[in-house]
């Protein structure tokens, strides 16, 4: 059976605005929930994590709060990180994955001159120290993803690909600021699988849509 080595998925969800800002993530807010996603086991990562299966999504718009609305799909397996505000999704079969994060206290990030795209860079940058290996940025359009609201944001993106021990793996990240909130995702495959998979996960962050803008 072919394994996959997975980029730490903690790497990838604890470098956001917390980490710019304090050394750490900010606490999680209220957890949200996965339309129809099946039961499955916690994220890799985290152990204390728990996975969320129930029949609601999100909805943030009576709470005025910025959330993640993952979409359902029979092809991925979706489970919920509470701890992290976290949504971890995989792709049946493959080694690709998906990660939605949401943290709080960019507003100060921002009146000190930081941006989005710093988050991105500083997730990069902490992939490699953590792994030792040295990214090999590629040229990518910004992520365009479509609020509840009918709005069009385009969220701040990299592509890159880490090499550790022959196995090369192409991760790109993205992310956007809503007043004092960070949304970053991040999709991962071993690079083989990335043009392979390229559709799937294209269709996937796609219909991906954000609520409380």
């Amino acid at each position: 059976m072919k394994t996959h080595r997975h980029l730490p998925s903690a790497l990838l969800v604890t470098v956001g605005a917390g980490l710019l800002l304090t050394g750490c993530t900010f606490p999680p807010l209220s957890p949200a929930q996965i339309d129809g996603s099946p039961t499955a086991e916690p994220v890799e990562s985290s152990p204390e994590a728990e996975a969320t299966a129930s029949a609601t999504i999100p909805e943030a718009s009576d709470a005025g709060e910025v959330v993640w609305l993952v979409p359902h799909s029979t092809e991925w397996t979706t489970t919920y990180d509470a701890e992290q505000d976290l949504y971890h999704s995989t792709l049946d079969g493959t080694g690709c994955d998906v990660m939605h994060s949401r943290t709080t206290g960019v507003a100060r990030a921002g009146e000190e001159g930081r941006e989005p795209i710093d988050t991105v860079d500083r997730l990069l940058t902490t992939v490699a120290e953590q792994t030792g290996d040295t990214p090999v940025e590629e040229p990518t359009e910004p992520l365009s993803l479509m609020a509840e609201s009918g709005e069009t944001f385009d969220f701040e993106t990299r592509l890159a690909t880490f090499d550790s021990d022959g196995e090369n793996r192409t991760v790109r990240a993205a992310a956007q600021w809503f007043d004092d909130t960070e949304l970053l995702v991040s999709a991962s495959c071993p690079s083989d699988e990335w043009e392979e998979n390229g559709f799937l996960i294209t269709m996937f962050l796609g219909v991906t849509s954000i609520d409380g803008v």
